[in-house]
């Protein structure tokens, strides 16, 4: 005998999920996230460490403090050492319903190794602001936050060379390198932080060689 059932309404299908929960025919939602994701969202902000359950077109996430939208990446790491990539096509955000509790339901494609690639260096560059075009030069009233078209050109192929690695936290030296980009003296400490690890970034020490020279 069901216990809910609406016809032609889009809770029809939690309403039957509920019904198993109670007769003990599927387990609790949250003893099915055994995958661990991350999100990376269009505005280069990434989230870590999201429990979630991942399906062939579906990405299931019981978590309601997080906004997730059209065209975000969801990547996960598996124990294997593989990595998958997801761009969420439809977020499908619902409520707390009776069990069941706040979340995603995300329609997603999975994407191949170098569409992957592709779109996070896409996220990448739409979040590197050039402060201005002045004949090649911008200046913002202090002199440790000048940035010219040597300059980026430097910027621009260092990201890029960093996105080519198989650096396990190229992601979060990329979001660091954006975030002193336009404060001259942090960039340069920063810089100097990454040449410190000698044979681990030799395919980047003569682009940072270069970025430096004209900072």
């Amino acid at each position: 005998m069901r216990l809910f059932w609406w016809r032609g309404d889009e809770k029809s299908e939690q309403c039957y999920n509920i019904e198993k929960l109670i007769r003990g025919e599927i387990m609790p939602f949250s003893e099915l996230m055994n995958d661990t994701v991350s999100l990376i969202k269009k505005s280069g902000e990434e989230v870590k460490d999201i429990q979630a359950s991942v399906q062939s077109n579906k990405i299931f996430i019981d978590k309601s403090d997080i906004l997730i939208e059209i065209g975000d990446l969801i990547q996960r790491k598996m124990s294997n050492g593989a990595e998958e990539t997801y761009k969420v096509i439809d977020p499908k955000f619902h409520e707390e319903f009776f069990d069941i509790p706040a979340g995603y339901e995300i329609i997603c494609k999975k994407l191949g190794v170098p569409e992957a690639k592709q779109a996070i260096q896409n996220i990448t560059y739409q979040n590197i602001h050039i402060a201005g075009d002045n004949n090649g030069m911008a200046i913002s009233g202090n002199q440790n936050n000048i940035v010219n078209s040597e300059f980026e050109m430097n910027f621009n192929k260092l990201i890029q060379t960093i996105m080519e690695t198989n650096l396990d936290d190229k992601s979060q030296i990329i979001e660091n390198l954006n975030k002193n980009k336009n404060n001259k003296i942090e960039l340069q400490k920063y810089l100097g932080t990454l040449l410190s690890r000698s044979a681990e970034i030799v395919t980047l020490a003569p682009i940072i060689g270069s970025l430096l020279g004209v900072i």
